[in-house]
């Protein structure tokens, strides 16, 4: 009897140049992400872990950075994605956030639920 077998066909492009099609900024190196980590552990509240909320990755990467704020916003939610939450939870953001009509109201709802 023959075993069944499953071919895939994977698209290398992913592998290749990652999940983000956009090259990253040349301020990307180690000097300037130890002195983020340190900045953001300074202005932290939560002791010596630096807990990163969207406000102040939005403050590091747009304005130290020069990153576009969707740009930053896109890494943010990358990131973020890694934290443990429940699929609820992540539902839930996920449904407040596109149910904002304007920029504001956008910008808004991302300082409170992050």
């Amino acid at each position: 009897m023959e075993k069944p077998s499953v071919s895939l066909w994977v698209k290398m492009e992913p592998f290749i140049v990652g999940a983000l099609q956009i090259p990253p900024s040349s301020k990307f190196s180690m000097h300037y992400l130890r002195k983020m980590s340190t900045y953001v552990r300074m202005r932290s509240g939560r002791g010596s872990y630096p807990y990163l909320t969207w406000s102040m990755w939005r403050h590091v990467a747009c304005g130290k950075l020069q990153l576009e704020k969707e740009l930053a916003w896109l890494y943010f939610e990358l990131f973020d994605s890694l934290v443990e939450q429940t699929s609820e939870e992540r539902l839930e953001w996920a449904e407040v956030i596109s149910g904002c009509v304007t920029e504001e109201e956008k910008e808004k709802q991302r300082n409170r639920l992050s």
